[in-house]
């Protein structure tokens, strides 16, 4: 039987975090510490599938990253504080021979907690992770001289577009099967398991407030551009999407180029989304990794 636990975590400067530990409280086997982080613009639902599709020998815990829900301005893009709080989270639920996933540009978060505290760490795993550097390499190829002029003007956008949000009934259309076949088109979505999830997700972004979504993506870009921090020595597991357009293979090899004992796959089919597109794949893929790695506690 899987049950849930949430704790609110008050970390040093008073900021209290919402996180969640789910296990399965049945299981009789020693279960191994899964610390999920999602992306910087991002919710935590983006786990709800793949949490469903992992055996009870995980005890999975995450916490939804300080400014990512967009009611208080713009996200906080600063990976050593989403690292410090997410230290802060481990701690406080106290999680055995955990292995840290980040998803999207929750993986150089999850990179830097590693370099950070490696003791407390017996593994990392990025899925489509989105590192500065390479990334950035990936936007200038696109957008050749404009990729600079990004941010300025995604800032113009959050000023014109400030208050302004989808009529609901605009923001339900994301759901439709045109709007996930314009998305697969792009790469950003891959083959689907499930679309509703994808839907739903979709559908929930289209509601926040246009001038908050413009900002937060200016903020990402000035991210982008700034050199990777990714420095691990654990046994690292690197999973991308064969048709994402933004972390794709390419730019999985070039930001593990300093991890030591990496391990890749391509997924086929695969785009932006992987956690809500293909969870299945992905559970077994982080399992079969899981099993060489030594046993929690």
């Amino acid at each position: 039987m899987r049950s849930e636990i949430e704790r609110r975590v008050r970390v040093d400067d008073g900021t209290e975090l919402r996180s969640w530990r789910r296990t399965h409280s049945g299981a009789t086997r020693e279960r191994r510490g899964l610390l999920l982080v999602s992306g910087l613009l991002g919710h935590v639902d983006v786990f709800a599938a793949l949490e469903e599709a992992l055996d009870d020998s995980w005890d999975v815990c995450t916490w939804q990253l300080r400014g990512s829900d967009r009611t208080a301005g713009v996200p906080d893009v600063d990976l050593a504080r989403h690292a410090a709080d997410g230290l802060e989270v481990l701690r406080s639920h106290g999680l055995q021979g955990t292995v840290v996933l980040g998803w999207s540009t929750g993986a150089p978060v999850a990179a830097e907690m590693v370099s950070v505290a490696p003791g407390a760490f017996a593994g990392f795993v990025s899925v489509c992770g989105v590192f500065g550097g390479p990334v950035g390499r990936v936007i200038r190829r696109w957008l050749s001289g404009a990729a600079d002029a990004g941010p300025v003007a995604l800032g113009v956008g959050a000023a014109v577009a400030r208050g302004w949000r989808l009529p609901g009934w605009l923001a339900e259309t994301t759901r439709s099967r045109v709007a996930l076949a314009g998305l697969r088109a792009t790469g950003l979505v891959g083959e689907c398991t499930d679309p509703r999830a994808i839907g739903d997700l979709l559908a929930r972004f289209a509601r926040v407030e246009a001038g908050l979504v413009a900002a937060s993506w200016s903020a990402l870009l000035d991210h982008l551009a700034q050199a990777p921090r990714v420095e691990i020595a654990l046994p690292s597991l690197w999973l991308a999407g064969a048709r994402d357009p933004l972390a794709g293979p390419m730019v999985a090899q070039l930001a593990s180029a300093s991890a030591s004992a990496a391990e890749f796959h391509t997924i086929p089919g695969g785009g932006h989304l992987l956690p809500l597109e293909q969870p299945e794949l992905l559970a077994l893929r982080l399992q079969r990794w899981a099993e060489r790695l030594p046993p929690p506690g």
